[in-house]
């Protein structure tokens, strides 16, 4: 059984959404392709997964004030995740979600990319405006 400190500091980087995103993206490929080429498959199943996790850590990090007092419990603002090691996280999961992808066609690449600075954006200003939709 996990303490209470380890299953905040696991959720830290949004592991179900993390996962099920994954997941879909991984299914996606066998749509485009009935027989992908298995290193591209699990190029872009750990690049999806890096890219999630850090946009589901970069949630956090702009959220801890707001967290302290509605969800005291989660990892940043409990103190488990110190929030200096929650950017470098987050900086060392986008660069390695980079870097695994980077072997795939450009298009997708430049795909993965976006999604990365899309949701970076959503997180780090459109999150509290009418632009959140």
């Amino acid at each position: 059984m996990l303490s209470p400190k380890a299953v905040s500091a696991i959720r830290v980087v949004h592991p179900f959404p993390s996962l099920v995103v994954t997941a879909v993206t991984v299914a996606f490929t066998f749509l485009a392709d009935s027989s992908p080429p298995p290193g591209k498959v699990t190029a872009l199943g750990v690049g999806m997964l890096c890219y999630q996790f850090c946009i589901g850590l970069v949630n956090d990090i702009v959220d801890a004030s707001d967290d302290a007092v509605s969800k005291p419990w989660k990892a940043i603002p409990r103190g488990v995740v110190p929030r200096r090691a929650a950017l470098l996280l987050a900086a060392l999961l986008a660069i390695a979600g980079l870097l695994a992808t980077s072997g795939l066609p450009r298009e997708g690449w430049v795909i993965g990319a976006g999604g990365l600075g899309c949701g970076l954006a959503y997180d780090l200003w459109l999150k509290r405006t009418p632009l959140s939709w």
